[in-house]
């Protein structure tokens, strides 16, 4: 909640331990805002906040790697689903291509209840995508994506995560 040690002191951003990325540091200063203004908001928990390499093609990450899900005692099941940005038709009009990898898994106390772990994506629209793989790896949400887009590549790759892949095999 960006607390130090004195009293009315607050720390965000680059002087806090994890990753020096300014969307970070604003989130944390809205959870600063928050606390202080006497509201109850969510910590930002660092494995929820993506990570974007603007280069050409593009990479962003948000969430566990598949070694890290292993790692994790309370995590049972994980698993890495590769998603092949070609089989999106959006992405295959455009000419460009790329790859995306679900890890999920369930929590040892849910075992029926399959989530999505971590995403991580290479494609020259990595950074655009990356927005909603945070929402699914943050709130463990079900989202709808419209056809023919960009987008729509993340959810043929929940499906195939799911073992009920759609344009691939």
């Amino acid at each position: 909640y960006g607390r130090t040690n004195v009293e009315g002191v607050w720390a965000l951003g680059d002087i806090t331990p994890g990753h020096a990325l300014a969307h970070r540091a604003f989130e944390q200063g809205i959870t600063i805002a928050e606390t202080i203004a006497g509201l109850d908001p969510k910590p930002v928990v660092d494995e929820t906040v993506p990570q974007v390499v603007f280069s050409f093609p593009e990479a962003a990450s948000v969430g566990l790697t598949l070694s890290e899900a292993k790692s994790c005692e309370t995590i049972i099941n994980p698993q890495e689903t590769a998603y092949p940005m070609l089989s999106n038709s959006r992405m295959l009009m455009s000419g460009e291509g790329g790859s995306m990898t679900i890890v999920s898994g369930a929590m040892a106390g849910a075992p029926d209840v399959p989530l999505v772990l971590g995403v991580h994506i290479v494609s020259p629209l990595a950074s655009d995508l990356i927005a909603e793989a945070e929402q699914l790896v943050g709130n463990r949400a079900r989202l709808i994506h419209p056809h023919p887009t960009f987008s729509e590549s993340f959810g043929e790759a929940l499906l195939k995560a799911d073992g009920r892949p759609l344009h691939t095999r």
